[in-house]
């Protein structure tokens, strides 16, 4: 009896566990990143809360897996929020200018800042979008092969796994 009732519990904990995960999965996917692969250090990251607004730093590992060297536009800056199951534009800065290479098959870690100060956003749609920092969260890159925007990769971003922002 004492070890049915144990059976029980666990199948119970696993399904509450599967519940818990299906429900973050977006059901609009995030597209192959292919020729890289980007990937946050952690599923989840904490938002500091600010006098006007919210800021969180994600640790981003990004792996060439191609067979030339990718660059990275490190001021091209794209967050979408996960809202009634479809990605939104979150934050989004288009500025050209610093470019990180990544040789094939080859990683390289960065630091992706995102910061909100209510009221203030671009797309001005996305202000009620960050009123609070909570939520599912994807990063987009822009990648080239030459260190400039004139040849960059096919497909206008390339995703990142998507993560927790906790408040």
């Amino acid at each position: 009896m004492r070890s049915s009732r144990r059976v029980i519990r666990l199948s119970a904990a696993f399904l509450g566990i599967f519940a818990v995960t299906s429900c973050l999965e977006p059901l609009e996917p995030t597209p192959d990143s292919s020729p890289v692969i980007i990937t946050p250090q952690s599923t989840a990251v904490p938002a500091t809360i600010l006098g006007s607004g919210w800021t969180f730093t994600l640790p981003l590992r990004i792996t060439n897996t191609g067979s030339r060297t990718v660059f990275v536009d490190l001021s091209y800056r794209l967050t979408e929020k996960l809202i009634d199951q479809k990605w939104e534009i979150a934050t989004l800065s288009r500025s050209f200018g610093q470019w990180r290479a990544i040789p094939p098959s080859q990683t390289q870690s960065l630091g992706y800042a995102v910061t909100y100060a209510h009221g203030t956003s671009a797309p001005p749609t996305s202000s009620a979008i960050l009123e609070h920092a909570r939520g599912l969260y994807r990063v987009g890159l822009h990648l080239s092969y030459t260190s400039d925007e004139n040849s960059l990769l096919p497909g206008e971003n390339y995703y990142s796994r998507s993560f927790v922002v906790s408040q």
